[in-house]
């Protein structure tokens, strides 16, 4: 048995939840300190899923 594998993972995140705002707070203070930041409106990616290949049977590799 893994220790990490993707459904320990994903309940991970769903115990995280509750915390988001403290951890957003957290990080957009880090990020000030680290690099002096000055900015109106801060977005950040999560994007996790790429695909390699043409993958034309696939259907969530699709474009769009």
């Amino acid at each position: 048995m893994d220790l990490v594998n993707e459904d320990r993972l994903y309940r991970a995140l769903d115990r995280l939840l509750p915390h988001k705002r403290a951890l957003e707070s957290h990080l957009v203070a880090r990020l000030r300190e680290l690099f002096a930041l000055n900015y109106d409106l801060l977005l950040y990616d999560v994007t996790s899923t790429y695909f390699e290949g043409q993958a034309a049977n696939n259907p969530l590799a699709q474009r769009g």
